[in-house]
C-alpha cells in the first residue's frame, strides 16, 4: 500500500512538472509571435513623438504596448499637443512606429488657436511633419460657422493648411 502511494505521488509530480514546462514553452511561443503584450496600462498617459517636436500627450482608458514590434494600441483616448494648441478625442488608436498614429472611431481634432475643428471616422497623424491625412469622409469647421465636407483630406494643422481631394459639401457664412 505504501508503495502505491509513493508511486502515485511520483507520477503526479512528474505530470505537474511536464504540464508546467509545456505551459512555459507555450507562453514563450505566444510571446515570440507578438500575441502577448509587454505592458497593459489603464487610465495612463503616453507621450507620442519626439520631445523636441511638441509631441502628443495621450491619455487613454487602456494602452497596450508590444515592445518587440514597436506597436502601441490605445482605447478611449484624448490627446493634446504639448504646446496646448491642438487637442482631440477618439475611440481608438494604434501606432507602429514613433512617427505615425492611426486614430479611428469618432475622431475630433480641435485647433483652438486657429478656431478649426476636424471630424472624421479615421485619420493618420504624422508627428514628424505635424500632418493629418484621411482617405475617408472628413468634416472641417472653420471659425465655428464655415464647413467643408470631403472625401480624402490632408492638413498641416500647425500651419493651418488644408487640402481636399473631393469636396462633397461646403457651407460658408458671407459675413
Amino acid at each position: 500500500m505504501h508503495r502505491k502511494t509513493l508511486f502515485a505521488t511520483l507520477f503526479l509530480i512528474v505530470l505537474l512538472l511536464t504540464v508546467s514546462s509545456c505551459r512555459k514553452a507555450e507562453a514563450q511561443i505566444i510571446r515570440a509571435e507578438g500575441v502577448l503584450p509587454d505592458m497593459v496600462l489603464e487610465k495612463a498617459t503616453y507621450v507620442f513623438g519626439r520631445p523636441d517636436n511638441s509631441p502628443l500627450i495621450i491619455t487613454a482608458d487602456k494602452i497596450t504596448v508590444y515592445n518587440s514590434s514597436s506597436e502601441v494600441y490605445f482605447e478611449g483616448l484624448s490627446f493634446t499637443q504639448e504646446d496646448g494648441k491642438i487637442s482631440g478625442t477618439c475611440d481608438s488608436g494604434k501606432s507602429f512606429d514613433e512617427q505615425k498614429i492611426h486614430l479611428s472611431g469618432s475622431v475630433e481634432i480641435l485647433n483652438s488657436e486657429k478656431d478649426v475643428k476636424i471630424s472624421a471616422t479615421e485619420v493618420i497623424w504624422n508627428d514628424s511633419d505635424k500632418s493629418i491625412t484621411s482617405d475617408g469622409l472628413v468634416s472641417v469647421v472653420f471659425e465655428g460657422k464655415n464647413t467643408i465636407t470631403a472625401e480624402g483630406f490632408s492638413a498641416n494643422i500647425n500651419e493651418n493648411i488644408y487640402e481636399f481631394e473631393r469636396i462633397t459639401e461646403g457651407r460658408f457664412d458671407g459675413e
